[in-house]
């Protein structure tokens, strides 16, 4: 069994650590952004992918034993004008 990084075992013994939701969003043209939850932009997996941090707020998520498609309402904010453009053009 893997030990956790020494970091990782600091944080929750002295509580600072945080939960925050990350989001891909793939459009159907193939362009990529990155969300998160989190009060500050966060680089997650590759190092070439940073999240930007904008207020989220979504629906509760709810779980499924059997198949099931799962539809959830996000709400972004904070997002520039420029962006904002670019998905009402998609």
């Amino acid at each position: 069994m893997l030990e956790p990084p020494a970091g990782f075992v600091s944080a929750i013994a002295s509580d600072e650590l945080k939960v925050a939701e990350i989001y891909d969003l793939t459009l159907l043209s193939g362009d990529k952004f990155y969300f998160t939850s989190h009060d500050k932009d966060l680089v997650w997996g590759d190092s070439q992918k940073v999240y930007v941090s904008i207020p989220i707020i979504r629906e509760k998520l709810s779980s499924h034993i059997n198949m099931q498609a799962q539809q959830v309402t996000l709400m972004l904010a904070g997002i520039s004008s420029e962006l904002t453009a670019f998905l009402q053009q998609d």
